[in-house]
């Protein structure tokens, strides 16, 4: 395993000592070196706190949004340890990307998405070496639980046995996965989803990257709970937000 760099702070555990937490970062890795790439976690000494991994946009990597995250959520979270993985594909601007799309198209209208098998790899792998009790997703990343959900391939364990949340933030409608995948959830009673994640979607009604209509109708799909800022295409971070995480997360 190819070790990239440390990205933790010991910035929301002010009242501990720097001593009393283990860091630690390692990789995770695909069929070629291109589209190996870091996971990296700041982890506390104790095992009750909740471990929630994140899956940035398209463009960003897992480093950076979980640099974004130490700024006001984790602090504002402290029961929650966040880690992160950054995905396989490089993009042009530097970041990285879970799916490539041909010139003009969208996650929401393409009917393939180039290398996603090779990103539930690398999901799995730092599902397997992180064992998160959550994940949270940003845009691609949240379309990317969404697509993995429209597949119900959680009987392989894709997220682990102990992911039973999801938040999907800013998410867009998997277009490859409508169906039958999606649209045998919309069709469903409730019963036919009472096996999946129980899911926060958190949508920005000044959204122009992806329609918040949309993230509407994921949720509609897994009759998950939804959260509504006046934002655009970001992950709210103000005190309502803040409490709409932590019920959602901390509740049994």
């Amino acid at each position: 395993l190819l070790v990239d760099r440390m990205v933790a702070t010991a910035g929301r555990r002010r009242r501990r000592p720097l001593e009393g937490l283990v860091f630690v970062v390692c990789c995770s890795s695909s069929l070629s070196s291109s589209s190996s790439r870091h996971w990296a976690m700041a982890l506390s000494a104790t095992t009750s706190r909740l471990r929630c991994l994140l899956l940035h946009g398209k463009g960003e990597t897992g480093a950076a949004m979980l640099g974004s995250f130490q700024q006001r959520i984790a602090p504002a979270l402290p029961e929650v340890d966040f880690v992160s993985v950054t995905a396989p594909h490089a993009t042009p601007d530097g970041g990285f990307a879970w799916w490539t799309l041909a010139p003009g198209e969208r996650s929401f209208t393409a009917t393939r998405y180039a290398g996603f098998d090779a990103s539930c790899a690398v999901l799995q792998r730092a599902c397997d070496e992180t064992q998160p009790d959550a994940l949270w997703g940003h845009s691609q990343g949240a379309i990317l639980l969404a697509a993995v959900l429209a597949q119900d391939r959680l009987g392989d364990e894709l997220f682990g046995p102990r992911a039973r949340k999801l938040i999907l933030n800013g998410a867009a409608w998997p277009k490859p996965f409508e169906d039958p995948g999606m649209r045998r959830f919309e069709r469903a009673d409730d019963d036919a989803v009472a096996h999946l994640p129980e899911t926060l979607h958190v949508l920005g009604e000044a959204d122009r990257v992806n329609p918040p209509d949309q993230a509407r109708r994921i949720a509609a799909c897994f009759r998950g709970d939804v959260f509504v800022h006046e934002g655009g295409h970001v992950v709210p971070d103000d005190d309502a937000a803040i409490a709409a995480y932590r019920e959602f997360l901390l509740r049994p």
